[in-house]
């Protein structure tokens, strides 16, 4: 008999939000080749001409109050139903910096469907809204087991509320992927130069023009300064979120840091534009011999390709993740003033060996962690035969 799944949540428009669908689809497939997997997602006609080997269908959380969306969620209560398990999809999208009611009506209406649900590989928080807190307590009590992938969820979730005895203790879900494609990472020799940088940067609070002036002024900064201490070098931006109309695009934010910068400067840096799938996205980022991104997958696919990444987080989750490599002292909080920026820089190229040989170990480690807690995502029917072990330790 078919097991029927059901992924809900996902954005593979963001290529590494398709890194995080594309580890977890792998993962069921290779336990199961025979499996049903349906995608709910937003714009399924985009995510279907990026993904046409998928399956789409329409994602509740986005579902309006009109005749035509209330036939397509009656079709998805109906899925739901068939289902053997729901997983609700990998990444961070529950957060007060969203609007989280489209997401959880969503997991709600999963649940009431009788089959069970499960939060994989994801980031919780920051929760500071007290409707929030109560909403998520709602609904995620009702949830078969909640996979986060940071410390700082599981501390966010017990201030929600939620049952200790439903969260369990992952890491990012794409490092399945240095498993299935091993042969994507490339060894570097200690004493390579660093000729060729990649970058990535974001707007970031969404709509604090402040802020953005700040990160587009410090990356610029920090441009020149890499531009200046070494001639032959060169500099990419190149994006997980780029290349699709209407969709983020992190390549415009480039043109405006590189507007800062001298024409000299200007002729040593190259903006790439286009849209690239997670395996391409690895063989691009691993020809470079360092990346600075703000991007937390850009920075992780990165490494899955042997690049040494510093990681400049706008939310917990990148210092959660490079805490768990090892590699805590290689990333830094966005809103840092430049000093700072350029400390951490200099530092990060000062070790960068020392990456170079953690690497290998740290993303082994990091996949092992996740297929031990893909026991989460088998869809058995007594709940309780699941490990309540919510410490899935990166060995």
């Amino acid at each position: 008999m078919t097991t029927r799944y059901v992924i809900t949540d996902s954005v593979p428009l963001n290529g590494g939000d398709e890194a995080l669908l594309r580890a977890l689809i792998t993962a069921i497939m290779m336990r199961d080749p025979t499996a049903s997997i349906t995608v709910l997602a937003k714009d399924v006609g985009r995510c279907q001409l990026q993904c046409p080997d998928l399956a789409f269908d329409c994602d509740p959380a986005f579902f309006k109050v009109n005749p035509q969306d209330d036939a397509a969620r009656q079709r998805i209560a109906t899925l739901f139903q068939a289902a053997d398990l729901i997983i609700s999809s990998p990444g961070g999208f529950l957060n007060d910096f969203y609007n989280i009611d489209g997401r959880l009506s969503s997991l709600e209406l999963a649940i009431e469907s009788g089959t069970p649900v499960v939060l994989f590989g994801q980031s919780i928080g920051p929760i500071w809204k007290d409707t929030s807190r109560v909403a998520i307590a709602r609904t995620l009590n009702n949830c078969r087991a909640i996979c986060v992938r940071d410390t700082q969820s599981i501390e966010c979730l017990h201030e929600c509320g939620v049952d200790p005895a439903r969260i369990h203790r992952t890491t990012d879900v794409s490092f399945l992927l240095h498993h299935r494609w091993p042969q994507l990472f490339r060894k570097r020799q200690p004493g390579v130069p660093t000729h060729s940088i990649g970058m990535c940067f974001r707007r970031w609070p969404l709509h604090d023009h402040a802020m953005h002036h700040h990160i587009e002024k410090n990356a610029a900064r920090l441009v020149a300064k890499l531009l200046s201490t070494e001639t032959e070098r060169q500099i990419t931006f190149l994006s997980t979120c780029q290349g699709i109309e209407g969709y983020k695009d992190d390549s415009k934010f480039a043109e405006s840091i590189v507007g800062h910068l001298s024409a000299a400067q200007r002729k040593r840096c190259t903006i790439d534009c286009q849209r690239h799938n997670p395996q391409e996205l690895i063989t691009r980022f691993g020809r470079f011999d360092a990346f600075i991104g703000m991007r937390l997958h850009a920075c992780i696919l990165a490494m899955l390709g042997g690049c040494p990444a510093l990681g400049v987080g706008y939310e917990s989750k990148t210092r959660g993740i490079f805490t768990d490599l090892n590699l805590a002292d290689f990333q830094f909080d966005y809103d840092q003033p430049l000093d700072h920026w350029l400390q951490q820089a200099e530092r990060f190229f000062c070790r960068i060996d020392e990456i170079r040989l953690a690497l290998p170990a740290a993303l082994n480690s990091a996949a092992a962690c996740v297929e031990r807690s893909l026991i989460h995502v088998q869809p058995i029917p007594n709940a309780s035969s699941i490990s309540t072990d919510s410490n899935l330790e990166i060995a």
